[in-house]
């Protein structure tokens, strides 16, 4: 018998009960799913058909594991964007890289997470670095499964009896990435040359242990310091927590029934967009549009090409097909091209993106998962600033366009929504909350830093069909969103405020107008 080795000339151990390599596992999965139509085949969910009291304490003791632990990680974080804001998430994965459950937060990287296992997956993570219990890796490369790069994602394997049973991946957003500007969400800079550290699932610890190198690089390449590490333990603390609660999970249920749990909730978070799409949507196609200027050709805007100097309009046209079977089709067909500026996008971050919004409208319920994904046909044409295709890109503040991107659909879907009577769910588009004060210096202490203001989390929302938009009461990317306490900012960053008030006549207009400021 020839013994196989990987490139580093160990032999490569066996991670699931099947044998097979995880790719091969998820290529079967995806298989079953494209000849059924169920995700993984699953026709029938067996375990909760048969123990449906079994598999919603399952689901109960993983969902609030993952909200404590978020909360608890929330507590001990220094940055006041996670610990003010709550820019943070924790989500469970089944081994194939498919979200299961996810904790409260800032739920779009339920599918940039799922998005950088699924690389290692399909990249032979396996045979090289390899993937060990203990192992901890890192990314925040937009073009592998991310938002944009103040998004840092801890990413760690979860054993039992020597097997993955799924992964755990926790996500915080940082206040610099060392980028051309200081701030999270830089915009000097038009290629991702200049958008900061870029970390491409990175293995950066083993043995529960961050490497030395990694934590030195890191240190070495961005403002914040000790933001930077201190964000980096809050994401372990909450994934070990969340690896330790599956653990008890497995013993205390066992691993079968935990193992065909992590399957079958994924195809029951798909029935559950269908179930709610023909409860509060209309068969139809609706058509809309949104816009974003891009002023670059003013006297105040610095970038470092000629070609970039120009004004452009971002154009975001959506068409909503809502099919008879209560599946979708969300196509963006016109859109403008990618451009030389920091708003471009990929096709995770918007299609995860959506998912903030329809979770707060079509599908709140508990059940978030990456099921509904599978009953959602996005076309993001190749090109464009939402599938760019170039690895040069830049997507430091690509929420500045994605959100108002949303508008549309969220005026979209709204139609329908009227038309079924739902009067309360109608939302006339929540405002562009860009993180409007980005910069940095020497802080009071003498230490070079970086202000990245976060307030317009609470930002307000927009009119519906029978009542005023909310003031000043969330965002679109984080429902829980808060604008944080004035001392705790004035700590962080050397601003002093004056005080604050609500911004008056910014609601928009109509019979009801939207949130205010």
């Amino acid at each position: 018998m020839t013994i196989m080795k990987n490139a580093l000339g160990n032999t490569p151990g066996v991670l699931l009960q099947s044998g097979l390599t995880l790719n091969d596992h998820r290529n079967a999965i995806m298989e079953r799913t494209a000849k059924t139509g169920f995700y993984n085949g699953l026709e029938t969910l067996e375990f909760k058909d048969k123990d449906p009291i079994g598999y919603e304490r399952i689901f109960s003791k993983v969902r609030a594991g993952l909200v404590n632990s978020r909360e608890v990680a929330k507590k001990i974080a220094a940055s006041p964007i996670v610990e003010q804001e709550g820019e943070l998430c924790f989500t469970l994965y089944n081994p194939a890289g498919d979200c299961v459950a996810t904790s409260t937060g800032i739920i779009i990287h339920v599918g940039t997470m799922g998005a950088a296992i699924k690389y290692m997956i399909q990249n032979d993570w396996e045979s090289n670095p390899g993937i060990a219990d203990g192992d901890m890796f890192t990314n925040n490369d937009c073009q592998v499964g991310n938002v944009h790069p103040c998004d840092i994602a801890t990413i760690v394997p979860i054993f039992y009896d020597g097997l993955l049973r799924g992964w755990v991946g926790g996500m915080t957003h940082v206040i610099d990435t060392g980028a051309v500007g200081p701030g999270s969400m830089s915009n000097g800079q038009i290629q991702r040359f200049g958008d900061g550290i870029q970390i491409s699932c990175r293995k950066t610890g083993i043995n529960d242990t961050p490497l030395r190198d990694y934590l030195h690089e890191s240190q070495r390449n961005i403002r914040t310091t000790k933001y930077w590490i201190l964000d980096e333990k809050t994401r372990i603390a909450g994934c070990h927590m969340i690896r330790n609660m599956l653990t008890e999970v497995i013993e205390e249920e066992g691993v079968d029934a935990v193992e065909k749990f992590m399957y079958e909730v994924v195809e029951d978070g798909r029935r559950g967009l269908i179930k709610r799409i023909k409860a509060m949507c209309v068969p139809g196609t609706v058509k809309t549009v949104a816009f974003v200027d891009v002023p670059y050709s003013h006297p105040d805007v610095h970038v470092p090409s000629t070609f970039a100097k120009m004004d452009s309009i971002m154009h975001a046209p959506c068409e909503i097909t809502v099919k008879p079977n209560g599946t979708w089709r969300l196509d963006f067909e016109g859109c403008s091209r990618w451009g030389w500026h920091t708003y471009n996008t990929n096709p995770t971050a918007f299609t995860s993106g959506i998912w903030v919004m329809m979770t707060q409208s079509l599908v709140p319920t508990e059940r978030i998962n990456d099921g509904p994904r599978y009953a959602t046909e996005f076309r993001c044409p190749a090109g464009t600033w939402t599938n760019p295709k170039d690895r040069r890109t830049a997507h430091a503040d690509a929420w500045h366009f994605l959100v108002s991107s949303w508008s549309s659909l969220w005026r979209g879907i709204s139609r329908t929504y009227f038309a079924r009577g739902y009067l309360e769910e109608v939302n006339a588009g929540n405002s562009n909350p860009c993180n409007w004060l980005q910069g940095g210096g020497v802080n009071q202490d003498g230490e070079v830093h970086a202000v990245n203001s976060f307030e317009t989390a609470a930002c307000g929302t927009g009119a519906c069909a029978m009542k005023d938009g909310l003031n000043h009461a969330a965002a679109i990317w984080n429902p829980e969103g808060d604008m944080g306490d004035i001392e705790i900012w004035e700590l962080a960053e050397p601003l002093l405020y004056m005080g604050r008030r609500i911004k008056t006549n910014t609601g928009g207009y109509g019979k009801y107008r939207g949130g205010l400021g």
